[in-house]
């Protein structure tokens, strides 16, 4: 990847999304018609992507998501001894640093100056906002009841993307969705869970990851995945940075390479799915983050011998059709997006 130059910003600005030429854009058009927008008339729904760009997008997303699967053991890892603050304070500043290197001063010129910049804004309180209420649950939430919850913002994010984003999906591509939930929710256990005011912590934390994917989905039609990636961790590393510095326990000499690995998959993993998000509508990125679910389990056993039982095995296997299911209906449009004039 090379550093930009002086001359433009092309490489970290992207323009709109493509208009009629794009592939896939004769397609058929969907039946029925999706909410008028108040900007003004709407087209009728047309097919998103052809099925190259569309596939591209999602082998980066399944990436991006085994990537970020690492990044969480890297950090169980390292939170058995050192404050979670800290962690996540120094992984911002190796993702940071390793975005100046590639963007340099006008990466940015790009965040302050952009278009979208109360959006960039916004996404980067509403992410840290998910972590800070899923962390809080944690506290008293067993573990795989905690992400399950987490994986309850798929199903948000499918149901809400119509009318925030354009992008609708069909009857089939949402069920698909909520098999996909209901294998997260056997494999972490959350079927027979106990009131717990955790619980509510849960909720929110997935509602505010769902809003973080749409406002992401929404960005990527203007920024390039540097200036996301950048924005976010700006904002992560002001808030986190006083806290890392009081953090009872500095770390040792050699957990500073773990440290620096954390650092190295988050930015990867991120980099990948805001990438992901040029080509991948919202309600077919989000369920992509159920394989993480099994990524982890992978890792647990791995590193912690963590043995799954039954119920991971039948959530396990929800999850996968619902995946497989997805995956084979690419070519058949199951999502669209309305066509207005500013995406022409």
């Amino acid at each position: 990847m090379h550093r930009p130059s002086g001359r433009g910003l092309t490489f970290l600005r992207q323009a709109r999304l493509p208009g009629p030429g794009w592939p896939g854009r004769a397609a058929a058009a969907l039946a029925g018609r999706a909410p008028p927008d108040p900007a003004g008339p709407a087209a009728p729904a047309v097919p998103l992507a052809g099925p190259h760009p569309l596939a591209a997008g999602v082998g980066i997303a399944l990436a991006g998501f085994l990537v970020l699967a690492g990044q969480d053991a890297t950090i169980k890892l390292l939170a058995a001894t050192l404050a979670l603050p800290l962690i996540l304070a120094v992984r911002s500043l190796a993702i940071l640093l390793l975005s100046l290197a590639l963007g340099g001063r006008p990466l940015l010129r790009a965040v302050f100056t952009s278009r979208v910049r109360w959006l960039l804004l916004r996404r980067a309180v509403v992410n840290l906002g998910a972590w800070s209420a899923y962390f809080s649950a944690a506290r008293s939430l067993p573990l795989g009841q905690l992400a399950s919850f987490q994986f309850l913002a798929p199903l948000i994010v499918v149901l809400s993307a119509g009318w925030m984003l354009g992008e609708h999906s069909r009857l089939r591509h949402r069920l698909l969705v909520v098999l996909g939930t209901s294998g997260a929710l056997v494999s972490g256990g959350s079927l027979g869970f106990e009131a717990d005011p955790a619980l509510l912590l849960a909720l929110i934390a997935a509602v505010l990851w769902a809003y973080a994917v749409l406002l992401t989905r929404r960005i990527a039609r203007t920024e390039g995945p540097l200036v996301q990636l950048t924005a976010t961790h700006l904002l992560f590393l002001a808030v986190l940075g006083p806290l890392a510095l009081s953090a009872p326990v500095a770390p040792a000499l050699d957990q500073v390479p773990l440290l620096l690995l954390a650092g190295l998959l988050g930015g990867a993993g991120q980099f990948a799915l805001f990438t992901a998000a040029r080509s991948v509508p919202a309600p077919i990125m989000a369920p992509l983050e159920y394989t993480s679910l099994l990524w982890n389990f992978i890792l647990g056993y791995m590193l912690w011998r963590n043995v799954p039982g039954p119920a991971f095995v039948i959530g396990a296997g929800l999850i996968a059709l619902s995946c497989f299911g997805m995956l084979a209906g690419l070519r058949g449009g199951m999502v669209t997006r309305l066509v207005r004039g500013g995406d022409r």
